[in-house]
């Protein structure tokens, strides 16, 4: 799954605007996110935050709407005792 994340380095076909690949794309973008909310998961219960937070940030990067992300960033940096990360993203 990491590999495949790595992989995915964008929209699919970004400079096509025909109607048929719209809900390609959108499919291909929950699928990248739903990825990463997995991985997320999986490393943070590996105790393996700093790349959970990593995971997180480039989910952030794909979605900046995710609230949800925001707070287990927020929590991420709390448990590697980055207080001052921690309240930047709570800002953010």
């Amino acid at each position: 799954m990491e590999e495949a994340v790595e992989l995915c380095a964008g929209d699919l076909l970004p400079d096509c605007y025909d109607d048929w690949i719209l809900p390609a794309r959108e499919r291909l973008r929950q699928v990248f996110s739903q990825a990463l909310d997995q991985l997320i998961r999986l490393t943070e219960s590996q105790r393996d935050y700093r790349s959970a937070i990593r995971y997180g940030r480039c989910l952030l990067q794909h979605d900046p709407l995710r609230e949800a992300t925001y707070r287990r960033l927020m929590r991420l940096y709390a448990l590697t005792g980055d207080r001052a990360r921690a309240l930047r993203v709570y800002r953010t």
